[in-house]
């Protein structure tokens, strides 16, 4: 049920993200990058309260400004892994682009699972990782 909630966060993520894209560039004509670091500044916020109240129940406030610092720092990360594997599959290996970034996304998901799961939302009732 945990991965059901994690994958519908994420598509609620994107959502807000584009629609918010939408809204600003579309809609009230604001410049297109501007909407964009709006739009993912604002989908990161939505993604990180989804995936830390909803997807794995961690209710604590005190520890909220750490997770989210390492929920940022995972998604930046994220973008590098991704930018890797697609150039990786399509640039050198010669794969079609959508199917490099298919094969990225589901890298990166799977990674950003397991730390949010290991490391960021970890259970007050959790052994902690071994080192």
């Amino acid at each position: 049920m945990r991965i059901l909630r994690f994958v519908c966060s994420g598509a609620i993520g994107i959502s807000v993200n584009l629609g918010t894209l939408h809204l600003l560039a579309g809609v009230f004509g604001y410049h297109y990058l501007i909407s964009s670091i709006i739009a993912v500044s604002i989908s990161t916020v939505v993604g990180f309260l989804l995936q830390k109240y909803w997807t794995f129940a961690e209710r604590s406030v005190e520890k909220a400004g750490e997770q989210f610092a390492l929920y940022v720092v995972v998604a930046v990360t994220n973008i590098g892994v991704n930018t890797l594997i697609v150039f990786l599959l399509s640039g050198v290996y010669g794969f079609h682009y959508l199917f490099a970034q298919f094969v990225g996304a589901g890298v990166v998901a799977t990674m950003s699972y397991l730390i949010y799961k290991g490391l960021i939302f970890r259970s007050a009732h959790a052994p902690a990782p071994m080192a």
